[in-house]
């Protein structure tokens, strides 16, 4: 499986995501099986003004690769210059045509580009005429009640000179309690000659196996399934090559995850882009034990102590059958001075 010229050890992608997907969760995702990971979506005007935070964002290591920078944006100028700016920094750059939230939706960017395909089609052309490396655009389907409009700005798209299209079957309005529609992702696939790439409710591995076979999609970009649980792609990959089910990860499993997380967010001086503890909040959601950390941490607003919490409860949580977290939290937070 390639995209363009890049090639994959798998068809599982991690998908961009803002205020997750940065660079200590990227590599944790890469060491449980991820076949390639995107940085959170990076707006084009921020990185033409050089933003500091932005460029942050974008940034990467060697051993992440391939790796790809989503950009956001509506003005083709723009874009031009932030694929020309980062060049040296991705192995791929992807348009964001697919974000429903609204403070993005109100500069006329992600799905909002969906409502002017002349000015979507200028966004990627634009991109596609900056760099020799593959281009690729993340969308939703365009109307709720007919899959004709997508499919022929799918095809539109492939035009322009992408390598592989990702297709998100909801809507800019549709909610997760709208099953995605997988025979979208199936006739856009019959439809196009470039890899597509399937995404929506990818949450266990029986769905990812389902999209897989059910569309012949060549890949799938896991979103939510993932969120706070790298281990995810281990278990897919598993599932995808033997048939078997991995147990989910017991709670000090998915804490020693948390804390390599953190341990990887200082080595790249990245541990204040997020605050820990949102992060724990993600590491322990969909867990068993999960709520109870977070009640008994969650009043700590100090991160050591926070991670002191965490240690002791990795040291002595379940020893001869007592529960550290059973009173309240192995460290109570001291006033301040």
């Amino acid at each position: 499986m390639k995209i363009g010229t890049i090639p994959l050890k798998n068809p599982l992608i991690l998908a961009p995501m803002c205020d997750v997907t940065n660079l200590p969760f990227r590599l944790l995702c890469r060491e449980y099986g991820a076949a390639m990971t995107f940085s959170q979506m990076v707006s084009a005007e921020a990185l033409i003004r050089e933003n500091e935070a932005s460029l942050r964002l974008a940034h990467s290591i060697p051993s992440e690769h391939p790796y790809g920078i989503q950009l956001e944006g509506n003005c083709p100028a723009s874009l031009r210059k932030a694929v020309f700016m980062l060049e040296a920094k991705a192995d791929l750059f992807d348009l964001n045509a697919g974000c429903p939230a609204d403070h993005v939706n109100k500069q006329g960017c992600g799905a909002e580009l969906l409502k002017d395909p002349d000015l979507l089609l200028k966004c990627v052309r634009a991109m596609v005429s900056a760099t020799r490396k593959p281009v690729t655009v993340k969308m939703r389907r365009v109307a709720a009640r007919e899959k004709k409009s997508t499919i022929d700005l799918a095809k539109k798209l492939e035009k322009t000179g992408i390598a592989a299209l990702a297709i998100h079957p909801r809507t800019q309005r549709q909610t997760y309690d709208v099953p995605a529609d997988l025979s979208l992702i199936t006739d856009i696939k019959q439809s196009l000659h470039i890899p597509v790439i399937g995404n929506g409710d990818l949450l266990t591995p029986e769905s990812v196996k389902i999209m897989l076979k059910q569309t012949s999609c060549d890949c799938v970009m896991i979103a939510r399934g993932a969120i706070g649980n790298p281990f995810f792609f281990q278990q897919v990959s598993t599932y995808l090559s033997s048939g078997k089910l991995l147990p989910s990860q017991t709670i000090k499993e998915r804490l020693i995850d948390y804390m390599r997380y953190t341990d990887l967010a200082k080595k790249h001086l990245l541990q204040k882009d997020r605050s820990l503890k949102e992060y724990l909040i993600q590491f322990t959601k969909r867990v068993d034990g999960g709520k109870r950390v977070r009640i008994a941490l969650g009043k700590i607003n100090d991160e050591q102590r926070l991670l002191d919490g965490v240690n002791d409860f990795l040291r002595h949580d379940g020893q001869d059958g007592k529960d550290t977290f059973a009173q309240g939290p192995a460290r109570q937070p001291q006033p301040q001075a």
